[in-house]
């Protein structure tokens, strides 16, 4: 057994009943926000859905929310946004606009993968 289990069990005996009891139940609260707080940071994985042959961006741009659900759509918008409208305005290739879209989002991804690691 550890040192530190070892000092813990020697103080534990030395408690009265009703603080051995408020060890115990600060113990589970320690460790229920542990295993929450493992949960939490978690990065949410992907919902793979094959991209079909022939796509419409606008089909695309919702098969991506619905591929990476765990992203903000709001840090999206502007570039998503953005793409389309070279699709729709400029005549841009709906091919070339829905890799992009895919880079977009997988980078996004990434960057939510990042932040949600434990350090």
């Amino acid at each position: 057994m550890s040192s530190e289990f070892n000092r813990l069990k020697r103080l534990f005996a030395g408690l009265s009943i009703a603080d051995k009891f408020s060890v115990v139940s600060f113990a589970e609260y320690l460790h229920h926000r542990a295993s929450s707080f493992e949960t939490e940071v978690r990065p949410k994985s992907i919902n793979v859905i094959v991209r079909p042959v022939e796509e419409r961006v606008p089909a695309a741009l919702k098969r991506l929310r619905l591929t990476y659900p765990m992203l903000e759509a709001s840090d999206l918008l502007a570039e998503a946004s953005d793409l389309l409208s070279q699709h729709l305005m400029l005549g841009r290739l709906a091919s070339d606009v829905i890799d992009e879209m895919e880079v977009l989002f997988h980078r996004h991804y990434e960057v939510y993968c990042e932040m949600a690691a434990p350090e």
